[in-house]
């Protein structure tokens, strides 16, 4: 009987072991993993809520992008800038304008650039529903997959706007919103030096950035020459903006800098 009675206090003993390994190992559950996936929902919800700006990287390199309006003279005289110092973009058209040249579109393309879809006839896409939206930006890419064959995959809004719909519109269309974080503001026409010291001094301007231009603008073909001069005696080089960005496992800080997972 006394060896029973110890064989019960030994099975007994080992149960409410195994009941206090259980509840410690749920308890590391609920204060370890849990935690982390709210965090990792969070990352995601953060994603989907901003466009790409700059992207996080060690090292010293840059994106040219151009939104490309106005005739193919100016766009010829930045794609032979461009050639001249081997420097890769990203031209953003809209519909309208791939229509309108055909044969500026194709150079672009085969000088080695990244083509973006820029809508389809530059609405201020927030004031549109999300279907709309949609139809902005797949106008524009069925033109140049029927034109190149390519299925365009850089978004950049019009005006750089954008807003909840956009958004889910450009991802629910195979799009990665991008934006800049270095705006070289030629659009102002304050001459070659003010565009220079615009991108070249600018406190954004960090590994990663994307650098906002306009084809179409007084300066920037001169301003150009500069800024790439400038930014490689400091280190600098320049790659296109879709082999910059992270394709996955990525979130965006607050400040919209793309940053891959660990």
């Amino acid at each position: 009987m006394d060896i029973e009675k110890e064989r019960e206090r030994i099975a007994k003993f080992i149960k409410a072991g195994l009941f206090g390994l259980s509840f410690v190992v749920l308890a590391s559950c609920i204060f370890f993993y849990i935690p982390r996936a709210v965090s990792a929902f969070h990352q995601e919800a953060k994603t989907k809520e901003m466009p790409i700006r700059s992207v996080c990287c060690n090292e010293k390199k840059v994106a040219l992008s151009f939104d490309v309006s106005g005739g193919e003279k100016k766009v010829e005289e930045i794609l032979d800038v461009l050639d001249e110092q081997g420097i890769p973009a990203a031209f953003f058209m809209t519909g309208d304008w791939i229509q309108k040249h055909p044969d500026a579109v194709r150079k672009i393309y085969e000088a080695g650039h990244d083509i973006g879809n820029h809508s389809q006839s530059h609405k201020q896409m927030e004031r549109l529903s999300k279907e709309d939206c949609i139809r902005q930006i797949k106008e524009a890419h069925k033109l140049v997959k029927d034109m190149l064959g390519v299925d365009m995959n850089l978004f950049r809004a019009p005006y750089g706007e954008f807003s909840k719909n956009i958004l889910e519109a450009s991802r629910q269309s195979g799009y990665y919103p991008i934006k800049w974080n270095v705006d070289s503001k030629d659009w102002k026409d304050y001459g070659t030096a003010a565009i220079v010291n615009e991108i070249c001094n600018n406190q954004e301007l960090k590994e990663g950035s994307i650098v906002l231009c306009h084809t179409s603008t007084k300066f920037i073909k001169n301003a150009l020459n500069k800024v790439v001069l400038v930014l490689q005696k400091r280190g600098y080089s320049f790659e296109r903006i879709s082999d910059m960005i992270y394709k996955y496992d990525y979130h965006l800080n607050k400040d919209g800098r793309q940053i891959q997972n660990s």
